[in-house]
């Protein structure tokens, strides 16, 4: 009996082990395709022709490395928060644009990533703040993520050479930042409610993703401005060359 109980509890750690070993696969693949789905995301707002860098997918596979590490080696939401925001501010590193475009990138980027995951997580299993989830819910996220990303930049137009104005770029900003704190606030507080939480993640959800739209909507806008405005300088330009060529024009009959 001794040893039949030996090799039963062998056989049961063997088991856990290759779970927990299958487990973690399953994240890493969950982790790469979600980083496969932020490089669409990445191209809505950034050229390849801004990088400085011309191997950008290596910051790509330095972030799948930290943020699968620390998924792995803690179960806590906010080093998960902290490390997916830092590997997104390292990729878009290398770009030559401004740091509003860049904060709102990264936030809006984030912000779409945690609602998705929220409301996979929440629809399909019990969760609770901190308590580890099985990784096949990821594979879930990741693939959602993957057909938004394809789908906002197959809708949206590639950006132009245009930064919109500082008070616009915070305004928009606000809106993934505040959406970060309450839906976090709301899975700490309202978790039992879970109808509530995922209703409120739907409805962020749709507002981030509109940002997009908002986003490209005010740099055709902007775009427009500034080409009226060049219109008028060369029409000012011109009717000044013509006043010139009218005076001279006089002098010579007058002569």
């Amino acid at each position: 009996k001794l040893i039949v109980q030996m090799y039963e509890e062998r056989f049961w750690r063997v088991l856990q082990m290759s779970l927990k070993i299958f487990n973690d696969i399953i994240a890493l693949l969950a982790n790469a395709l979600r980083f496969y789905a932020l490089k669409y995301f990445v191209g809505i707002f950034v050229q390849k022709e801004e990088s400085r860098w011309k191997h950008v997918s290596i910051l790509y596979i330095i972030g799948w490395a930290w943020t699968s590490a620390i998924s792995l080696l803690f179960s806590s939401p906010a080093m998960n928060i902290l490390s997916n925001i830092t590997s997104l501010f390292l990729i878009f590193f290398p770009y030559r644009i401004k740091k509003t475009k860049k904060c709102l990138a990264v936030f809006i980027i984030y912000v779409i990533n945690a609602l998705v995951d929220s409301i996979v997580i929440l629809s399909l299993t019990k969760y609770t703040m901190g308590q580890p989830v099985n990784q096949v819910y990821e594979c879930v996220t990741s693939f959602a993520l993957l057909f938004i990303a394809i789908f906002i930049q197959r809708t949206t137009e590639p950006e132009k050479e245009i930064t919109l104005p500082a008070l616009n770029m915070a305004a928009l900003l606000m809106v993934p930042v505040v959406s970060i704190v309450y839906i976090y606030y709301l899975i700490i507080v309202a978790h039992e409610i879970k109808e509530i939480v995922i209703f409120a993640a739907l409805a962020l959800l749709f507002i981030n993703i509109l940002i997009f739209y908002l986003y490209h909507s005010l740099l055709k806008f902007y775009s427009a401005r500034m080409n009226e405005q060049v219109f008028k300088q060369m029409l000012e330009v011109y009717s000044y060359q013509l006043d010139i060529a009218r005076e001279s024009e006089e002098r010579v009959k007058a002569l």
